[in-house]
C-alpha cells in the first residue's frame, strides 16, 4: 500500500488506490475524461502524468493522448508544464510519451546535464507539441545548441527563454542562424553575457528579423550594441524589445527611436539603464508611436 501511495499521489484524488493497477484501457479513458473535465489545475495535471506514466506504451495509449490533448485545448500553458528533471518526463536518457501532453518544458539549474537534456528533447518525436522551452542557469553545449537549431521535432515551438547561461560566440551564431525553428516568435536571453561587441552576432542574423519579441535584459549591450541594432536595417517583425539593465545612455536610445528601422515596434523596455533625461526620450517615443518603459 505504501508503494502505491508513493507512485500515485495526485491520482488518489480521483480513484481509490486498490483500483488503479486493475484499470482496463476503457477504464483509463473514462478516468482521464473525468480528470480533464474537472478543469485545469496542478492536481489534475499531475494526476494525468501519474496515470499515463504507469500505462504501458500501446496504440490505445497514444490514441488516448490525442484525445486528452483535444480535451485540454483550452488549458493555459502554465498548467501544462513539465521539467526535464522529472523521472516521468526523461527516463533512461529518453523523452517519454507523456511529453506529448505538455506545452512547456523547463531545464533548471543543471550545469552538468543541461546540454544533454536539451539534446534529448530536441531529438525526440515526443517534443512535437512543445510551444515553449525555458532554460535556467544550465549548461547548454555547442552540440546541444546544434540539436536545438536543427531539430525536426520542434515545429510548434514559438517561445524560447534562456536565463543565466554562458553563451560563447559560437553558441550565439548557432542559435541565431538556425536551420529550423521557423515558428519561433519570442526569444529571451537574459543575463547571458552579451556585450556590445557581441551584439553584432545577433543583429546580423536571420532570427533577429524573424522574432516579434526579444528580451536581452541584464547583459552589457551598452551604446555599442544599440549602434548595431540601428545599423541592422529594417527589422520588420519586432514588436517588443527589452534592453533593461544594459548600460545604455539617453543618446543611444534617441538614435534607436529615431532610426525608423523597427516599423512595428510598440514597446521598448529600458529599466535600470543610464537614462538621465527621460522626458526627452518620451517625446521621441511619442513621435514614433512607441511605448517606453524606464
Amino acid at each position: 500500500m505504501t508503494e502505491t501511495k508513493i507512485l500515485y499521489h495526485y491520482l488518489l484524488h480521483y480513484i481509490a488506490a486498490d483500483k488503479i493497477d486493475h484499470l482496463s484501457d476503457e477504464d483509463r479513458l473514462i478516468l482521464i475524461k473525468t480528470i480533464v473535465t474537472s478543469g485545469p489545475s496542478d492536481e489534475a495535471w499531475n494526476a494525468l502524468i501519474e496515470l499515463f506514466f504507469a500505462w504501458p506504451i500501446s496504440q490505445a495509449k497514444l490514441n488516448t493522448i490525442k484525445l486528452a490533448n483535444n480535451l485540454m485545448e483550452d488549458w493555459p500553458i502554465s498548467q501544462r508544464r513539465v521539467n526535464s528533471a522529472w523521472g516521468r518526463v526523461v527516463n533512461n536518457q529518453k523523452l517519454t510519451d507523456i511529453t506529448l501532453l505538455a506545452r512547456s518544458m523547463a531545464i533548471n539549474r543543471n550545469e552538468g546535464l543541461g546540454g544533454n537534456e536539451m539534446a534529448i528533447i530536441a531529438s525526440s518525436v515526443y517534443a512535437i507539441n512543445l510551444t515553449e522551452i525555458n532554460i535556467d542557469r544550465s549548461n547548454v553545449s555547442v552540440e546541444a545548441m546544434l540539436e536545438l537549431t536543427h531539430s525536426k521535432f520542434l515545429d510548434a515551438l514559438n517561445t524560447l527563454n534562456m536565463n543565466g547561461l554562458t553563451l560563447s560566440d559560437e553558441k550565439l551564431k548557432i542559435l541565431f542562424n538556425p536551420e529550423t525553428l521557423t515558428t519561433l516568435k519570442s526569444l529571451t536571453l537574459r543575463n547571458c553575457g552579451i556585450s556590445g561587441k557581441r551584439s553584432q552576432i545577433i543583429t546580423e542574423s536571420k532570427l533577429f528579423k524573424q522574432v516579434e519579441n526579444i528580451n536581452l535584459s541584464m547583459n552589457t549591450i551598452s551604446d555599442e550594441g544599440v549602434h548595431f541594432i540601428v545599423k541592422a536595417g529594417t527589422i520588420p517583425q519586432l514588436k517588443h524589445l527589452d534592453l533593461s539593465e544594459n548600460y545604455i545612455s539617453d543618446e543611444a536610445v534617441i538614435r534607436l527611436l529615431n532610426s525608423g528601422n523597427m516599423p512595428n515596434l510598440t514597446e521598448l523596455i529600458l529599466s535600470k539603464n543610464s537614462i538621465k533625461k527621460p522626458e526627452v526620450l518620451f517625446k521621441a517615443a511619442k513621435r514614433n508611436n512607441i511605448s517606453v518603459v524606464i
